[in-house]
């Protein structure tokens, strides 16, 4: 029969499998998710202390400049997107997106999307209390008492939007389009910090990377399921090797 005969996949379907993870049960991701959360806080706190002690010149110099920046159009605008950051925002966007995939029965991109939420709150709250970092002082727009490092809102959209981008959207142009959209919204929200006076830079690229860490954590512990399941991306991936 021909290669083009749909009577037959021909010799792609084999790439299904071998693009595909082996499916782990409930108690052995939830150990692993445990095991890189230790590992990323241990990580993170070591990175804090090391840095969090002084404040170098760039930081400071940063700040300053942002400050001197500052008009009342742009802080207008700068306060809405960090929004973004925020839990109040993202909460509700994480329970619309939830419900959703429940109704499309995708049980291992639900359990990913919580994960990404309740781990970096976990990460950043408990790394903030270790470290303890001094916020700048250097006029601030925010009225913000809780520690500078890391970025709760740089991490926290690092790690919500990233994950939702990819388990919201399908394979092909949107899976690439969707994250691409999700990380100039990441940048966005922590340029934001940086601009209101609420961090220095530091804190911004702690939180990103630390986020974005545990992004591809969840995703690749929780949301990589075997070939017989139709939720991860390794089986879309599949079936478009089949297909074409």
């Amino acid at each position: 029969m021909s290669e083009g005969s749909p009577g037959r996949r021909g010799p792609a379907a084999p790439s299904a499998v071998r693009l595909a993870f082996p499916r782990r049960s409930p108690w052995r991701s939830a150990l692993l998710l445990l095991g890189w959360a230790v590992l990323l806080l241990t990580a993170a706190t070591g990175v804090g202390l090391l840095i969090g002690s002084g404040v170098s010149p760039t930081d400071r110099a940063v700040v300053a400049w942002a400050a001197s920046v500052r008009t009342a159009p742009l802080t207008s605008g700068m306060t809405t997107l960090t929004e973004l950051g925020s839990m109040r925002t993202l909460g509700p966007l994480l329970a619309v997106a939830a419900a959703w995939l429940v109704i499309r029965r995708r049980p291992a991109w639900t359990v990913a999307a919580c994960a990404a939420a309740v781990g970096i709150v976990v990460l950043v709250d408990t790394t903030k209390l270790l470290v303890g970092r001094v916020r700048p002082s250097l006029g601030p727009v925010l009225d913000v008492v809780s520690p500078s490092f890391p970025s709760g809102h740089a991490a926290q959209s690092a790690a919500v939007l990233v994950v939702l981008a990819v388990v919201l959207t399908g394979h092909g142009s949107a899976r690439a389009a969707a994250p691409a959209v999700a990380v100039v919204l990441v940048v966005g929200v922590g340029v934001t910090r940086v601009y209101l006076g609420v961090h220095y830079p530091s804190d911004v690229l702690a939180g990103w990377l630390l986020g974005a860490l545990w992004a591809a954590v969840v995703l690749r512990v929780v949301a990589q399921p075997g070939p017989e399941s139709g939720d991860g991306p390794a089986r879309a991936v599949g079936r478009a090797s089949a297909a074409g």
